[in-house]
């Protein structure tokens, strides 16, 4: 009598164990689907969320005009005022801009203030690919170059004889002075190639007469040298002053890996100082308007799922905040492992997870850092 109650025990408890396992099994293959459809779907949200023309009468810049000291009319955005995070009782010095317009005010606020305080080599990187690279960083980037000229030639007089364009080619060069030709302002502007040497001697030559500001649009690696010789022209000429936006100056076909990239990159990048920095990822963005700190900012849905309500209303002043700022004292740009351990429970919600799938997703974390490293030697 004992042996069959002895079976039909373990028969039972194999049972309860396999629907234990598919259960598990179910719940994880759910969670899984759903991340990925989230993550899938986070560009597209970003995307309309910043660089959308908005149809709305207050998301546009006031009608041109500057003030008695030469600045440009501040946007209008929203109800008329600048959304700001609360971080404790500290509140965030820069906004998260709402459209591509209100972030070319900013990066030109930022230049037009590094100039005054004698700043002559500049970076500004603005994302505007946000993980579509169906066209070249260039060709997403002159949208918001002819905004930023615009904005600069409005709040500087003296950038109307001064400014210079330069382009990775000859090629593109002339396509832009093609497009430029109906506008009344930026038809005035010289564009041209930086490859070309007696464009640069020429440039060098003016800046011992007058003011020369150099605006170099999407430089790649083998524009490297020609941004060096510039460089170094500023720093002998207090005339000439070199503006670099949205660098590319990382091509492993030109560049390789190792040492030599590493090289390549901080020999120039660390003497551009870095005025406007707007570069968003799956779990938020990084910002920087020069003169204020870096500042990290996560998106408000991440972060009320691993916060909560009551963090998000301590957090944020406004339900509308797209954004919360997590951290705005960094006087170094946030990269590497120190960025990653800030970030890192809003960007793996599955850590939760217990078990074995825990054991997964931290050696998982792990494999990363390890790449990220690879990819800074």
């Amino acid at each position: 009598m004992a042996g069959p109650k002895k079976t039909g025990t373990r028969l039972h408890l194999s049972s309860r164990r396999l629907v234990k396992g598919a259960v598990v099994a179910t719940s994880v293959y759910w969670r899984r689907r759903r991340l990925f459809f989230e993550k899938r779907s986070l560009v597209s949200a970003v995307v309309a969320r910043f660089y959308s023309v908005f149809d709305r009468r207050d998301m546009f810049l006031t009608p041109v005009g500057t003030s008695c000291t030469g600045t440009l009319r501040r946007p209008i955005i929203g109800r008329q005022r600048l959304r700001t995070a609360k971080l404790g009782r500290l509140v965030a010095r820069t906004a998260v801009p709402d459209s591509l317009e209100v972030a070319v005010v900013q990066a030109q606020e930022a230049t037009r203030r590094a100039l005054a305080n004698s700043l002559r080599q500049l970076r500004l990187e603005l994302d505007t690919s946000l993980g579509d690279e169906t066209y070249s960083r260039l060709k997403q980037t002159l949208p918001f170059l002819r905004l930023l000229c615009l904005a600069l030639l409005q709040s500087d007089e003296s950038l109307r004889s001064s400014l210079r364009v330069l382009l990775p080619d000859e090629g593109a060069a002339a396509a832009l002075r093609n497009d430029w030709k109906s506008e009344d302002q930026l038809s005035l502007v010289p564009v041209f190639s930086i490859e070309s040497r007696v464009r640069r001697r020429e440039l060098v030559a003016e800046a011992r007469e007058h003011t020369v500001t150099c605006l170099a649009v999407t430089p790649r690696a083998t524009e490297v040298d020609a941004l060096q010789e510039l460089a170094r022209a500023a720093n002998e000429h207090e005339s000439l002053r070199l503006i670099v936006l949205n660098p590319e100056l990382i091509d492993m076909g030109a560049t390789g890996l190792g040492l030599a990239a590493r090289r390549l990159r901080d020999r120039l990048l660390n003497g551009l100082e870095p005025v406007y920095y707007l570069r968003t990822a799956p779990w938020g963005l990084v910002l920087r308007v020069y003169p204020d700190a870096w500042s990290v900012w996560i998106d408000r849905e991440r972060y009320l799922a691993v916060k909560g309500e009551h963090e998000a209303e301590n957090a944020a002043n406004d339900d509308d905040d797209a954004f919360v700022c997590i951290a705005d004292d960094w006087q170094e740009q946030p990269t590497g492992d120190a960025l990653a351990d800030l970030v890192e429970s809003f960007m793996n919600p599955e850590q939760a997870l217990s078990g074995p799938l825990a054991g997964l997703m931290q050696s998982w974390r792990s494999l990363q850092r390890f790449l990220r490293a690879l990819r800074q030697t």
